[in-house]
């Protein structure tokens, strides 16, 4: 109730025009909320005062004498006393389990340069074990108000890093996670030499030498994400069970601090739903999630029919999205795909991150078990790229026309392809955020 607005969250938004009138027979009401603002998003019933709930749906919604006929003796009866109910909000792009994660780790969105981000990694050193693995994330080089001396394509280089965690592996997440700096522990760790190649799809930033600077690029961070992983895999049984559990209930306070109560996660394993169907089993889902496999396509063809699922668990659980399986990197870490050259960096017009041919499949497989299909494309190329796959699939599918295929951030769009998006009945998922981080990036 931060800032006299009360956030309502329930299976059903507020009822429509009908809704004034109460029935001459109705269910005692479990909660009651009257003597309030209620923003009921309905022109037919702009001035209601009173909500009645039910089961968890929204059984009534009215003035406070109206709604005064739902109360029992089992009601609960909040008195809003002027203030305001809306809707709960909801999150249209994230990564729900990583949100949480990112609450138990460093964090560098507010940091100023990259010492301020050393001086942490500094501090985190001196409460952890040798050997083990300092990770945060948040980082944005163009918000560093201060600028290091020697810099490669903008970026620093890991000595400093490196100086103050000799025996700990460090892996500092960029904020659109398209990229992770590393130190030279975590280099020797995943045996990264100034030979190594890398790998299809990523990029190991250099200096003039041919030394790696710590940044790595799309695909090029895997190795050491996946040597993390490794290293958490280690734990005893249970331990990595019990830190999901705790990620979600940080992310559920983080959320619904801020009046999110329903959220679309774009990224997630059939481990990860099998745990979140028991934590929904068990009544521990604080939000509405829903959720889209970011699986091989290999991986999926035999399992999307049985975990496919839409409102399980009273409508915390919905599962029937593939995403987002990135096409393509992020415009800040200069893997945006783009049909022309970066300005700033004319050796580059991005990276393709997974192949055409995985997109491909998995848009077979999507059409094939009705699934939505979430695709990231941000570059203008990675976008057109999507629109031909698209195409084909619905041409080949002309009865399926409701799954509603998105692409996500879409933040570079030739003009060619807007009319051509609108016919094909695509949505362009964009989030409002990255014109912030990354509009230093398209101002030329």
């Amino acid at each position: 109730m931060r800032f006299g607005i009360l956030i309502v969250s329930a299976v059903m938004l507020f009822a429509c025009g009908e809704s004034r009138q109460v029935a001459p027979s109705h269910p005692v009401a479990d909660l009651v909320l009257t003597n309030g603002n209620v923003v009921t998003i309905d022109t037919q019933n702009p001035n209601a005062t009173a909500i009645a709930i039910t089961d968890d749906l929204i059984t009534a919604v009215g003035s406070a004498a109206e709604i005064a006929a739902y109360i029992g003796d089992s009601t609960e009866v909040i008195d809003l006393k002027g203030q305001t109910a809306i809707p709960g909000l909801i999150e249209g792009h994230g990564h729900y389990t990583s949100f949480g994660g990112s609450l138990m780790i460093l964090d560098f969105r507010y940091a100023k340069s990259f010492a301020e981000i050393v001086s942490q990694v500094a501090g985190a050193v001196k409460e952890t074990e040798p050997g083990e693995w300092i990770i945060g994330r948040g980082w944005h080089q163009d918000k560093w108000a201060i600028k290091e001396d020697v810099l490669v394509e903008g970026l620093p280089l890991h000595d400093s890093l490196s100086a103050v965690t000799p025996d700990n592996p460090v892996m500092l997440i960029h904020t659109s996670g398209h990229g992770v700096f590393v130190n030279q522990k975590a280099m020797t760790l995943v045996e990264m030499a100034n030979d190594t190649m890398p790998p299809e799809g990523g990029e190991i930033v250099r200096d003039e030498t041919g030394g790696a600077t710590g940044m790595m690029r799309e695909s090029a961070q895997d190795v050491f994400r996946q040597a993390f992983s490794g290293h958490q895999g280690r734990r005893p049984a249970g331990v990595a069970e019990d830190e999901i559990r705790r990620m979600v209930k940080l992310a559920g306070e983080e959320t619904l601090r801020h009046g999110i109560t329903s959220f679309q996660d774009l990224g997630t394993s059939f481990a990860e739903v099998d745990l979140l169907k028991k934590m929904a089993d068990e009544g521990n889902l604080p939000v509405r999630l829903y959720m889209a496999f970011e699986e091989e396509a290999a991986d999926m063809q035999d399992r999307l029919a049985e975990y496919r699922m839409v409102g399980y668990a009273n409508n915390f659980l919905t599962v029937r999205t593939i995403g987002e399986k990135v096409l393509d990197g992020a415009l800040g870490t200069h893997g945006g795909w783009l049909l022309e050259p970066y300005t700033d960096l004319p050796r580059s017009s991005g990276l393709n991150v997974v192949s055409i041919e995985e997109i491909e499949e998995s848009a077979r497989l999507a059409m094939k078990y009705d699934y939505q299909l979430a695709i990231q494309g941000i570059g203008d190329r990675a976008y057109r790229e999507l629109l031909n796959i698209y195409e084909k699939e619905f041409e080949r599918n002309p009865d399926k026309t409701d799954l509603r295929w998105r692409i996500e951030h879409a933040q570079v769009i030739h003009p060619e392809d807007v009319q051509r998006t609108v016919d094909l009945g695509v949505i362009p998922a964009v989030q409002g955020i990255f014109a912030c981080s990354d509009g230093p990036w398209v101002v030329d």
